[in-house]
């Protein structure tokens, strides 16, 4: 695997970069919670309650959807393996973003860490898009990021494992103006983990068809 070197300040660590296509990568899903206390369920309880006061005072949606939970991840530089299980929207409130000190202490492995999935979009004629996150949204609002979200329901198969592929595409799809046809390559080019979440994050870069003209009128046309 590549080594990257990062400042010491920089927000999140490298666990691996390298490039891998989808042929290169396996997913497994293992029936197994995380691991918990008594004290820390129910830190994760008043604070999904205050989450859920909060966003209803802000108008905020939020709901307490399934995610998949990255337990670990395997690369020797050929091919990549990925062990997931289960977790909640809930769960990530009340671990990785409320109570890490709690969580901390007690055991790094009691943290949800839903895998993120973000993607680098590239137009045909070598400019890099990026998304501007919305101003209601429950973290980093307003940031510039890659386009992604977490892998949810609609990514799993009928064994239950996860697309982690599928998951890109469709949150790509789902963002921006473009069609499955016109996302080119797709591969992944690394995993992070961010420092003050603690959560793993996949990163994927997609090679558009679309040169940036052609994106950027679209953009144009659905934002009058």
């Amino acid at each position: 695997m590549d080594q990257i070197s990062l400042p010491e300040a920089a927000p999140f660590t490298v666990e691996f970069a390298h490039t891998y296509a989808e042929s290169d990568v396996g997913v497994s899903f293992i029936d197994e919670p995380r691991s918990t206390t008594d004290e820390i369920e129910f830190a994760i309880d008043s604070a999904w309650k205050q989450e859920f006061h909060d966003a209803r005072r802000s108008s905020r949606i939020l709901y307490d959807g399934q995610l998949g939970r990255l337990v670990r991840a395997t690369s020797n530089g050929i091919s990549l393996h990925l062990l997931i299980s289960q977790t909640s929207y809930r769960e990530f409130i009340g671990t990785n973003v409320r109570n890490r000190d709690l969580v901390s202490c007690e055991n790094e492995s009691c943290f949800a860490d839903p895998l993120g999935v973000s993607t680098l979009v590239e137009t045909s004629d070598g400019k890099i898009v990026l998304g501007r996150r919305g101003f209601r949204v429950a973290l980093h609002a307003g940031y510039l990021h890659a386009f992604g979200g977490m892998l949810e329901s609609p990514d799993r198969n009928a064994d239950g494992t996860y697309d982690v592929f599928r998951s890109a595409r469709r949150e790509l799809l789902e963002e921006i103006p473009i069609s499955s046809e016109e996302v080119g390559a797709l591969t992944i080019i690394g995993l992070i983990r961010e420092k003050e979440l603690h959560q793993p994050e996949l990163l994927f870069r997609a090679a558009l068809t679309l040169d940036w003209g052609t994106l950027s009128a679209r953009f144009d046309d659905r934002c009058p």
